[in-house]
């Protein structure tokens, strides 16, 4: 249809499900691709980045993840008396269902740089690619982990490069759980291994939250949450913040440029 009469200046997709997209379309098409995502069928329709077509592979997340969840679960609860995810989680092979990655905040950059490549012809930061293990014979990928199980390669947000959890994008059980993931929190001694320190953690959190911030895949309002909040934690400091306390937000959005 669109050939035919383009009534759209971009086009923002989250998933074609596997489905390779048409290179003759006159208009920028922004595809941002989650864990999931890619294991069930985008891997197999990976495309290269073109003057028309662009993609964005965000690792750790799921197809709908933890902040869907936070959004809608407590006005089901209050309205309805039940939910779908409070009903499913405990079917599925990990209860903790929706992955801890805040992939709508990448989405969010995406849609930046989307209207930046429509205003200005001026294309979307080039992603890495998610690492990949093997293809299966249906189509199906299998990713390349880290000792953690999660995801190497792609846009790396600093809720899974600075791990406090164990973040994957595909889930098992019934109906649902594959979509929506999992987050698994690290216990405390694999905590304290790798932070020995509130400091070290926090400097961990800044240095990639500021490095996605230049390379576009982060924008500044998410950045500075990201480092309030790791601020704000107790990663590192067994009951003492240390050298850091709650910053105002100036100070904080300094850190991340």
């Amino acid at each position: 249809v669109i050939p035919l009469g383009n009534v759209w200046d971009g086009m923002l997709l989250q998933s074609t499900f596997g489905s390779p997209m048409r290179t003759d379309l006159p208009l920028p098409i922004f595809k941002v691709l989650f864990e999931w995502d890619l294991i069930t069928g985008e891997v197999a329709a990976r495309q290269p980045d073109t003057a028309r077509l662009h993609r964005w592979e965000v690792a750790g997340t799921a197809h709908v993840d933890y902040h869907l969840r936070l959004s809608r679960e407590p006005l089901e609860l209050r309205d309805l008396g039940t939910s779908s995810e409070a009903t499913l989680a405990p079917q599925c092979g990990d209860p903790n269902i929706g992955s801890r990655v805040p992939n709508h905040w990448v989405v969010d950059a995406a849609f930046d740089q989307l209207v930046r490549w429509v205003q200005q012809g001026r294309q979307p930061t080039p992603s890495p690619l998610v690492q990949v293990a093997s293809m299966n014979t249906n189509g199906t990928a299998v990713l390349a982990r880290d000792q953690f199980g999660q995801a190497l390669g792609g846009i790396r947000l600093s809720q899974l490069e600075v791990p406090t959890a164990r973040n994957v994008g595909q889930n098992t059980g019934p109906s649902a759980c594959a979509r929506w993931g999992y987050s698994e929190p690290l216990d405390i001694a694999t905590l304290d291994s790798l932070y020995p320190t509130h400091a070290s953690y926090v400097e961990s959190v800044i240095r990639v939250t500021a490095q996605n911030v230049r390379n576009g895949f982060l924008l500044e309002g998410p950045a500075v949450e990201t480092v309030l909040d790791a601020i704000d934690s107790r990663v590192g400091a067994k009951g003492d913040r240390g050298a850091f306390g709650r910053r105002g937000d100036m100070s904080v959005r300094d850190l991340v440029h």
